[in-house]
């Protein structure tokens, strides 16, 4: 909500499309020309097509509907290459600066990357537009991306002049590019990120935490078993509701309110739990990968119901 707002005042501001400011800004004067918004602009050049994995029964599919509304284009609507998305990364690595050309005050780009918020994670905060993680060795930051069929990170360390950046066409390619940063980091840097240790909490707490949590584009349901959680996730198109996949983690805790998965494609992602007292009422909130879906009442969520109801179909 907070791009969608900032892109919003951006164009009242200057009294120009957001998309015209942004090329004007930073388009033009980082020299990308494979970088756009609209899909009429895609569709005459080389470009890829994002898939969803219904199932490992199933395989993929191929996500329809490439465009967004324009209000999404303050948020994720840039379609880009690695090669350009690296250019990006490169005028943060100057602190602002590219070329010997300055696009940005150095005071402003190293702002960004200061921790504003706290965001579940050990090694985790907000910056502006940045995720930061603080490590003994340097601060790394980064911000991913995910929509019909894409996954995207771009990691960025300025220190050691370090940036990758990993596009995906399948709504399973985070587990892609966890596996390719960390050898990535291991390969060049000699670094591992660490994991946070499992400790114990009472079958009291594990309760707790179970139950159906929505948010706008998935279900998470988590049950409780006699050590752990289990989390499932079924993910659905922001604007169809349709299924589009399903995973399943395990999650062991790692204090009082944080869990992580011990092992797999998402080994080390943080989920955790946080109790909201907004307008007199508190609410239970579970938090992964940076976004909030709010716990309800029904054992049994919309998404769920509508994957039912489909399977019901297909009989």
């Amino acid at each position: 909500a907070g791009y969608y707002l900032t892109s919003r005042i951006i164009e009242v501001v200057a009294d120009k499309p957001f998309e015209t400011v942004f090329r004007e800004r930073l388009i033009e004067p980082l020299g990308l020309e494979t970088t756009f918004f609209f899909g009429e602009e895609v569709i005459t050049r080389p470009h890829a097509v994002g898939h969803y994995l219904k199932s490992r029964e199933e395989g993929h599919t191929m996500a329809h509907g490439y465009s967004f509304p324009r209000y999404v284009n303050g948020t994720g609507g840039v379609v880009c290459s690695t090669r350009e998305l690296l250019r990006f990364a490169a005028l943060h690595i100057g602190n602002g600066k590219i070329d010997g050309t300055r696009l940005l005050p150095a005071k402003a780009a190293r702002a960004m990357r200061e921790p504003v918020a706290e965001a579940g994670d050990f090694h985790r905060h907000y910056g502006l537009g940045w995720s930061v993680y603080d490590y003994p060795e340097f601060r790394i930051v980064g911000h991913g991306g995910a929509t019909r069929g894409f996954r995207a990170n771009l990691t960025v360390i300025p220190e050691r002049k370090f940036a990758i950046a990993i596009l995906t066409n399948g709504d399973a390619g985070s587990r892609a590019i966890q596996e390719v940063e960390a050898w990535a980091f291991k390969h060049y840097l000699d670094f591992e990120r660490p994991l946070a240790k499992r400790v114990k909490v009472t079958s009291k707490q594990l309760k707790d935490a179970a139950g159906v949590y929505t948010r706008h584009d998935g279900e998470f349901t988590v049950t409780a078993l006699d050590d752990r959680l289990d989390l499932t996730v079924v993910y659905l198109d922001e604007e169809t509701r349709e299924v589009e996949g399903e995973d399943v983690y395990p999650l062991v805790a790692v204090d009082e309110r944080r869990f992580r998965v011990p092992d797999g494609p998402n080994k080390g992602s943080i989920v955790d739990f946080i109790d909201y007292g907004g307008l007199g009422a508190t609410k239970r909130l579970l938090r992964m990968r940076g976004r909030l879906a709010e716990r309800g009442d029904s054992p049994t969520g919309r998404a769920t119901r509508k994957k039912a109801a489909a399977k019901g179909k297909k009989k």
